[in-house]
């Protein structure tokens, strides 16, 4: 972030800890790092190696292609400790939505297949 974005982050309450947590969910850091941080063994706890983390792995991560209540409960607190709930699990996108539907519009829909990730074909 800029330091601009980050004094605003820091005046709605977010400190270096929260954002990297509920906002990137430590994305930004390398396998060392996650260890560093404390919350390694969470990533572990979803399915999570060195080798996936660096995108060096032959798999992709089960959790990945599961939803939130597809998950066991070690699971769930695994994805509790790095900042995941339901919601936001099943990337459910929790803006207002302003139209006559009252609920939220999925964002992940409607996509050419080719424009998705092969994570994401793999999961579909």
């Amino acid at each position: 972030l800029s330091s601009n974005e980050r004094d605003g982050a820091n005046l709605i309450g977010y400190t270096e800890g929260t954002w990297d947590c509920f906002i990137n969910h430590y994305e930004n850091y390398s396998w060392d790092e996650l260890a560093e941080k404390g919350v390694q063994a969470h990533y572990q706890g979803l399915g999570w190696s060195q080798e996936h983390w660096e995108h060096t792995a032959a798999d992709i991560v089960y959790t990945e292609g599961r939803w939130w209540g597809q998950l066991t409960d070690n699971e769930k607190k695994a994805a509790n400790a790095l900042c995941y709930f339901k919601e936001n699990w099943d990337k459910v996108d929790m803006n207002p939505n302003p139209s006559f539907f009252p609920h939220p519009v999925p964002n992940f829909r409607f996509m050419p297949w080719n424009e998705l990730s092969a994570v994401t074909q793999n999961v579909a």
